[in-house]
């Protein structure tokens, strides 16, 4: 069932990522990745990376009040 879900939010949604989005989408490897933060380093002169663990903040929320919102 994941699967198909899968195929199809992939049809759905693919066309609109972007080139540089590369989070758990087909074809792309997490190497993939590093080498476009490695070339728009060097491109752009960036100074700073920034990183953010979306995934710690939502265990953080509070059940209870996403369901007092969504009700």
């Amino acid at each position: 069932m994941q699967g198909a879900l899968r195929e199809v939010m992939e049809a759905i949604y693919e066309q609109d990522f972007l080139s540089c989005s590369h989070g758990f989408r087909p074809g792309r490897r997490a190497h993939d990745a590093l080498r476009a933060v490695d070339a728009m380093v060097e491109r752009e002169g960036i100074k700073v990376i920034l990183e953010a663990d979306f995934q710690a903040y939502f265990y953080s929320l509070d059940r209870t009040k996403l369901r007092e919102i969504s009700a």
